[in-house]
């Protein structure tokens, strides 16, 4: 989907006087399980099963031998609070608490057994809590690779980390996990020196230091999986080099200011009766309803911008179209699919949101 709208920007830009600008929005999206309202106080606890085996380490929780000689101990407690820490800057429960230890400091080697009841109850009760979440297992893969390129006239080095942290939600009521979520992300870094040694040792960051970053970034990746969480998604919308009022648009635009936008966009599109600015202004009406959470609205836009082109266009059938016509039809496409996603996922936010008395909040 994001390739297709730079594509299409890149395409629009250098092939006519309107333009297609692109803004960042941000948009609310639900966790993949509702907390029940009941649930206001949450726990979280290091339940990793800590291992020093050569072989238990190399399967769980080593960084590729790609980048290191030895295996490595991933900080348990690290990537605890920062989950923790994650959670309460979220303000969605009434408190975070962490339990200060690890539970499975004592393990001698790697197993991997859910919470019994009677743990859960005493772990819920000691840190007074609803429901606890258990750090169960994290998972850390790291490549390091050293590549020449002639075309940036030096050496260029990436290190990819890999990493899934296993989250177990519990209640005292519930024998076992109540909900287990296992994400995956990475975290890459990436330099360009003039030799290998001064990639290696003074661009790069040391072992260490990717070791400490990827759990501290592990704790980040359950909570938007979990809870209502904010992302900044790219959208684009329709301008004109030539129309001081659609430039005007754009100033607005840019300054977060979509009622005034809009304002313009209807006006503009009330006054003309070119189907194509008919079809741009509309699609510009989709995203400012989008922008307000009008999903149903911004639908009824994007339709008409569809039809619009197609009427101006006089085809019947999308595959009537060619050049210019078949990217907007395209784009159009695109964009009602996000619509649709988002729409879908209304129902869902306001049961995990209906705790605050109010969906909006």
């Amino acid at each position: 989907m994001k390739k297709l709208f730079y594509t299409l920007l890149l395409f629009l830009l250098v092939t006519s006087c309107e333009t297609v600008n692109k803004v960042t929005i941000s948009c609310m999206s639900p966790g993949i399980f509702n907390f029940p309202n009941e649930i206001k106080k949450v726990g979280v606890v290091n339940n990793l099963r800590y291992t020093f085996g050569t072989d238990s380490l190399g399967k769980h929780y080593r960084l590729s031998e790609k980048i290191l000689n030895s295996p490595f101990h991933p900080d348990g407690s690290r990537t605890a609070d920062s989950f923790a820490k994650a959670l309460s800057d979220n303000k969605y429960f009434d408190e975070v608490v962490i339990c200060d230890s690890a539970l499975r400091s004592k393990d001698e080697y790697y197993r991997r057994i859910p919470l019994d009841t009677a743990e859960v109850k005493d772990l819920a009760e000691g840190l007074e809590v609803d429901a606890i979440l258990s750090l169960d297992e994290l998972n850390i893969t790291a490549e390091k690779s050293i590549t020449p390129r002639p075309d940036l006239n030096g050496i260029e080095g990436t290190i990819s980390s890999k990493i899934q942290p296993i989250v177990s939600i519990y209640v005292p009521t519930h024998r076992g996990p109540v909900f287990t979520i296992a994400p995956k992300d990475s975290i890459l870094w990436n330099e360009v020196g003039t030799t290998v040694g001064e990639v290696e040792t003074q661009l790069l960051p040391p072992d260490s230091t990717v070791i400490r970053e990827s759990c501290e970034y592990a704790g980040t990746i359950p909570v938007k999986y979990l809870i209502p969480h904010w992302d900044n998604e790219n959208r684009v919308y329709f301008s004109d080099q030539t129309s001081t009022p659609l430039k005007i648009a754009v100033f607005y635009v840019e300054r977060g200011n979509w009622k005034a936008a809009e304002k313009i966009w209807k006006s503009v599109y009330n006054k003309k009766k070119s189907q194509g600015i008919l079809m741009r202004m509309s699609f510009n009406m989709a995203l400012y309803c989008e922008v307000n959470s009008q999903f149903g609205e911004a639908l009824k836009w994007i339709d008409k911008a569809r039809t619009h082109l197609m009427t101006k266009c006089k085809a019947s059938n999308p595959k009537e179209l060619a050049g210019k016509s078949a990217y907007y039809y395209d784009l159009i496409k695109e964009y009602e699919d996000i619509l649709k996603k988002r729409k879908e996922k209304t129902g869902q936010l306001k049961i995990q949101l209906s705790r605050f008395g109010n969906e909006n909040k």
